[in-house]
């Protein structure tokens, strides 16, 4: 499939994202269907799962982690794209490290921002039709 019309520009795009192979970039694509119906960041994150499940009443809101509304695998090998991404892509790594180091987040929490900003790249370079190219600063 990765070969096809439909798939192959694509495909190396997502590949030249440290930490994005094959099987990553196809499950995003095959997912994803077309990047367009995601107007905003938020909505691309939620439809993976990168977002915390919110428990809201007239006046109090409370935080409970990521939500459990999600494909889980997908989400499963975004987090995992994330953890090879943060030790591969300079901005990313460096992002892992300042939230770990600086801000003393543990590991886990800090990797699914990560993913957020993973997300974020793949969003951005499929609509842009462009290679990952890491912005440090």
């Amino acid at each position: 499939m990765s070969r096809e019309e439909k798939y192959r520009e694509k495909v190396e795009i997502l590949r030249s994202i440290p930490g994005v192979g094959l099987l990553t970039s196809m499950v995003l694509l095959t997912e994803i269907i077309n990047i367009n119906r995601f107007r905003r960041l938020d909505e691309f994150c939620s439809y993976f799962g990168i977002v915390p499940d919110v428990e809201q009443s007239d006046k109090t809101e409370k935080v409970k982690g990521m939500t459990k509304r999600t494909n889980r695998e997908v989400r499963r090998i975004i987090i995992q794209a994330s953890w090879v991404a943060s030790g591969r892509a300079p901005d990313l790594a460096i992002a892992y490290h300042r939230w770990t180091k600086k801000e003393k987040m543990k590991a886990q929490k800090a990797i699914v921002k990560v993913a957020r900003k993973l997300l974020s790249i793949v969003r951005a370079l499929l609509m842009k039709g462009e290679k990952y190219e890491p912005k440090i600063g």
